[in-house]
């Protein structure tokens, strides 16, 4: 007879490279971005957060606000390819897709080094922020709170074999 015991794993990082914790969708597959983990995409404080709009033309915060200075560095959240990078309504912005459904937006930027077609990994500099600076993410064109992104820890369960007969410390075998 063959047992097996739960390992769960905290993937231990800094504040800036912390891995999420995926969602499982409605189907039960669950995104890669637990594996490759999303960060913060500059050094500042939040100055608001995400507040979903009851309607698509409702007020709320679609993302998070950021207390950035002007040429703040601005990161890619997650490795992804650019999709976008210019002006809109007088602001510049970059948008990432990082799967297939999932863009992140990185909007009022004083200049960006990326250009649509470009690769770009995560932490790498994509654009320097705007006094004030917006973060937004999009799932199949809904928006979503990045920070169900970037969760503190991701939690990895494995199943491991153990022998017939092998009692683990602290553990309850299950036969």
């Amino acid at each position: 007879m063959l047992r097996a015991t739960v390992i769960v794993c905290l993937i231990a990082t800094t504040w800036a490279d912390r891995p999420t914790l995926a969602q499982p969708h409605a189907d039960g597959t669950v995104d890669a971005t637990c594996r490759a983990g999303w960060r913060h995409p500059v050094v500042a404080a939040i100055v608001d957060d995400f507040r979903p709009p009851s309607n698509p033309y409702g007020p709320g915060n679609r993302g998070l606000e950021y207390a950035t200075a002007i040429g703040d560095a601005v990161r890619a959240a997650a490795a992804g390819r650019v999709v976008f990078a210019g002006p809109v309504g007088g602001s510049r912005f970059v948008v990432v897709e990082h799967e297939p459904g999932l863009k992140s937006t990185y909007g009022y930027l004083v200049d960006h080094s990326v250009e649509p077609g470009h690769s770009v990994e995560r932490g790498q500099r994509i654009a320097a922020a705007d006094v004030g600076f917006h973060l937004t993410v999009r799932r199949h064109g809904r928006y979503i709170d990045p920070r169900s992104l970037m969760a503190t820890a991701c939690f990895v369960v494995r199943l491991v074999p153990v022998p017939t007969g092998v009692v683990l410390a602290g553990s309850d075998a299950v036969e």
